[in-house]
């Protein structure tokens, strides 16, 4: 086989019209490997959508951080419907991370 049609260390070769597969190894928690950080992503994000499934979240304002720092900001539900409230609730974000950075005080992580 030509080293361009080699599939890669993690994949399955392809056969026929099947798509191959890439093999992401997990850990025994049957979560796949990633960072600390993007695990508590993952476990936030849960918590969040059982909560909005069960009617008690109405709205998100987020920010998305990818690699390089790279990040988007979007607003859902509630959050889009009323901006004025939505401004001054990230505000109390701003002043809560702002309490960290210059004394100290406990971040509320979730996940």
């Amino acid at each position: 086989m030509p080293k361009s049609d080699r599939p890669a260390k993690n994949e399955v070769p392809m056969r026929g019209n099947v798509v191959p597969l890439r093999v992401v190894p997990q850990q025994a928690s049957g979560m796949p490997v990633m960072s600390r950080a993007a695990q508590q992503t993952v476990l936030a994000l849960r918590e969040l959508l059982d909560q909005a499934l069960a009617g008690e979240l109405e709205g998100l304002a987020w920010v998305e951080v990818r690699q390089h720092r790279n990040y988007s900001v979007y607003v859902a539900g509630e959050c889009a419907d009323s901006p004025t409230f939505t401004r001054g609730v990230v505000s109390v974000l701003g002043d809560v991370l702002g309490r960290h950075i210059a004394l100290g005080d406990p971040l509320p992580i979730r996940g």
